[in-house]
């Protein structure tokens, strides 16, 4: 075993560095180290002697030990760990029968709870339950803690929209009516009064754009006037269908009250 021996300080770390310094002190400082670095070795020395002969007779006493004397401690260890253990699972295994008995009574309460609030509650119908469902789901969307408020004001304005609309509509609708009322009355005063003859500037281009309303009327080559309420056509046209047509157009123009037809068919050479 090696035992490092401390080495005296200098003279520099007992002065301070200090050149001028006692060497009385020094000395004695010098000594006081050789004295202590003694001590440490002989305390040394003595605990390495002292565990040396403990080793020793540790090794004596388990040569001096019979066998039977080692089986028996270790059978008699062995068999505190079993009862131990075997306590342990006692224990254990009263333990499970004690929470299964706790369990099953359990269990038997809420299946008495159940059966009582079977017998209480009233079968609801299937349309009371479709309703609760449908409230509590609308519930859940409007009060969502995220996005409940941003869904409740666009459901705000939707229903305000919708309500501005219908207002619209029933106004429209109002007016329309209140119109038709005031036609229907109007027609209705009108009704016994007889209806006022035209002039005949107006009556002569009533009848002109009532015969000439075809494509294919000879506008060209027809004129008329109106006289008295009296209806004057002149003019040719490729045929006779031609001429009965015009004659039976202004006929039925309201406030005709005859047509003179000096019409005539073109010759065709």
């Amino acid at each position: 075993m090696k035992i490092n021996t401390p080495r005296p300080p200098s003279l520099n770390r007992i002065s301070g560095g200090r050149r001028g310094a006692s060497r009385r002190r020094y000395r004695r400082a010098r000594k006081a180290a050789m004295l202590g670095g003694r001590m440490t070795l002989g305390v040394a020395k003595l605990g390495a002697w002292a565990g040396a002969r403990r080793a020793q007779l540790g090794r004596k006493r388990a040569a001096a030990r019979p066998l039977p004397a080692q089986a028996t401690g270790m059978i008699r260890k062995t068999a505190m760990r079993g009862r131990l253990t075997w306590r342990a699972a006692k224990l254990g295994v009263r333990a499970g029968e004690s929470r299964a008995q706790l369990s099953q009574k359990r269990a038997q309460l809420g299946q008495k709870r159940a059966q009582a609030g079977q017998k209480r509650a009233p079968a609801w119908p299937l349309s009371v339950q479709a309703t609760g469902m449908v409230t509590g789901a609308t519930l859940m969307y409007f009060l969502d803690p995220h996005n409940g408020r941003r869904r409740r004001h666009v459901a705000r304005d939707r229903m305000l929209k919708q309500l501005r609309r219908s207002g619209r509509e029933a106004s429209r609708k109002a007016r329309y009516a209140g119109g038709v009322a005031a036609g229907k009355a109007h027609e209705a005063a009108s009704a016994g009064q007889p209806t006022p003859q035209p002039d005949d500037t107006t009556l002569a281009h009533k009848v002109e754009s009532e015969i000439f309303r075809s494509p294919e009327a000879p506008k060209g080559t027809v004129n008329l006037n109106a006289e008295n309420g009296v209806v004057y056509l002149r003019g040719h046209v490729d045929n006779q269908e031609w001429i009965d047509r015009l004659i039976a157009d202004a006929r039925a123009v309201e406030g005709v009250r005859e047509v003179r037809s000096l019409l005539r068919v073109a010759q065709t050479s």
